[in-house]
């Protein structure tokens, strides 16, 4: 396959956008995330990790939405141990859409 290298590391299993691929990296209460966070916000998912599913220009998770979901444990690395510390991610295009601000003009 061409694009293997760009396939989504992780998909979410649950939540709001369940089958939806993460947006790596998200920015959320102004920390920027490589991988899955652990959910601090209560509740039975308490601790399991989530990411991203839209992000604004800014990498900014829009929040409001629902634009979020839990990862399975295949994503990889499955979550960050600590807020904005993440394990090695492979610097691959991860993005479902193309910013207009990085298209390539002739």
């Amino acid at each position: 396959p061409i694009c293997s290298p760009c396939a989504p590391t992780c998909v979410t299993e649950f939540g709001p956008t369940a089958g939806s691929p993460c947006v790596f990296p998200f920015k959320w209460a102004g920390v920027t995330y490589k991988s899955c966070t652990p959910w601090t916000f209560g509740g039975v998912n308490q601790g399991k990790g989530w990411c991203s599913t839209k992000t604004d220009v800014l990498d900014n998770h829009v929040n409001g939405g629902g634009h979020y979901g839990f990862c399975s444990d295949s994503c990889s690395p499955s979550v960050s141990t600590r807020p904005g510390i993440s394990f090695n991610v492979p610097e691959v295009n991860q993005r479902s859409r193309l910013r207009q601000d990085d298209a390539v003009r002739d």
